[in-house]
């Protein structure tokens, strides 16, 4: 135990900085219970902080009250996920440091708060602890922080701050040296090659046989390949005719050559001459020509807005608003609010069939020519695209779409970044 760690509790809530992390009286006493033995031995031997935190200053008294403190809070679900170990016999959290971060309010960090307390723990010895904290502390309480600012009407798209980190491998997993994998990084804290990282839920399984569902099928299928990006795909008959529909079945091949793939589905009110193919298909059947547009959530009620029950001369670009640009090396437009598009031409059709053999849908393989990207999503450094400003949006199921925050790195068992 050292003063770092005591004043991650004590200090806090009245601390002598200008801008302080004010916690709760409330909060401040649940960490101090959950804490180390160690610290908790300290803290009972104290009558001024049993006073302040149990409300009773004898020892025996506040042992007591610490003890059903300590019970009341092994009840709560969060503590038990966070706590390292609970008592079997009785369901009571073992007092230590939590799982994720140095104590259970906060994991120290660069901050002037940081620096205060390192700096504070050198002018200090152990024995003098609480006659220090006394003589920092302000005579009157800090006035209690502003409310929080309400939430946001949607999520920031951002990186989210996980407990990654790089760890040197030392052991033989699976028969390769660590001279072949020596470095890991990992998402959670702990876990090490071959153990295990069970799921969250009992593990009991219901099997479907898809040919016996119907259209049940559909719901569950598209609800459990997610997300998926969506390809806004702009094509053009001989005749010149534009079209401009959007298909989530769609995914990356290959880089290099860039190859890309979206699938589209027998279209129920299509023209039995033409295999009840969509409008897309029967252009690029025609042309060979296409262009594919990421979509991003600026533009998501036009793109959205393009697959309704049209009909094939009906030009989708003039009834949702999007704006044509002409491409350069095919000629279907390119949409100019998408700020990637990719003009492509075919490399193969593959047609996927039932057990009657009927063509349920048909997948497009298409070979990139040509990429155009807004300059304000591409770092010209990395030659990699900015996510927070792309604002892909991606399909999930019945009518719901995603956007993609929360996100965090994890490079393969073989890389340092």
């Amino acid at each position: 135990m050292n003063f770092v760690d005591f004043s991650d509790f004590y200090i806090l809530p009245k601390s002598p900085l200008g801008t302080p992390w004010c916690m709760s009286e409330t909060a401040l006493g649940d960490a101090l219970c959950l804490e180390r033995s160690k610290f908790v031995e300290i803290f009972l031997n104290s009558p001024k902080l049993c006073t302040r935190v149990l409300g009773v200053s004898d020892e025996k008294d506040a042992t007591q009250a610490y003890t059903d403190r300590l019970e009341r809070l092994s009840s709560h679900k969060n503590i038990q996920e966070a706590a390292h170990s609970i008592n079997n016999e009785n369901g009571i959290v073992k007092p230590s440091k939590p799982k994720y971060c140095m104590c259970w309010f906060m994991e120290l960090d660069d901050s002037p708060m940081s620096k205060w307390c390192l700096e504070t723990a050198k002018q200090t010895h152990f024995s003098s602890i609480l006659e220090h904290i006394d003589a920092k502390l302000p005579s009157k309480p800090l006035p209690p922080p502003p409310p929080p600012p309400p939430p946001a009407t949607s999520p920031t798209i951002g990186f989210e701050k996980l407990p990654v980190t790089l760890t040197p491998t030392t052991k033989v997993i699976g028969g390769i040296p660590d001279s072949r994998i020596p470095y890991r990084t990992v998402y959670h804290t702990g876990w090490a090659p071959g153990k295990k990282l069970p799921p969250p839920h009992p593990v009991e399984y219901k099997t479907f046989d898809p040919s016996k569902m119907g259209s049940e099928a559909y719901r569950m299928f598209i609800s459990t390949i997610v997300p998926r990006p969506i390809a806004l795909v702009s094509s053009m008959s001989v005749k010149g005719e534009r079209n401009l529909a959007p298909y989530s079945y769609f995914g990356a091949m290959n880089h290099n050559p860039p190859t890309l793939a979206f699938s589209c589905c027998r279209n129920r009110n299509g023209e039995e001459k033409y295999g009840f193919a969509k409008d897309t298909l029967r252009n690029i059947k025609e042309t060979k020509e296409f262009v594919v547009h990421i979509m991003s959530k600026w533009y998501v009620d036009v793109a959205n807005h393009c697959c309704g029950p049209y009909k094939f001369e009906d030009d989708e670009f003039v009834i949702s608003g999007a704006t044509p640009v002409p491409s350069k090396m095919v000629k279907p437009p390119r949409v100019r609010e998408a700020a990637v598009q990719m003009e492509c031409k075919l490399e193969a059709l593959h047609e996927i069939k039932d057990s009657s053999g009927m063509v349920k849908a048909t997948m497009v393989i298409g070979r990139v020519v040509l990429f155009h990207y807004h300059a304000s999503v591409l770092d010209d450094k990395t030659m990699t695209v900015d996510l927070d400003k792309l604002q892909p949006i991606s399909r999930l199921g019945g009518n719901t779409y995603g956007q993609s925050f929360g996100c965090f790195d994890l490079p393969r068992p073989d890389r340092k970044y």
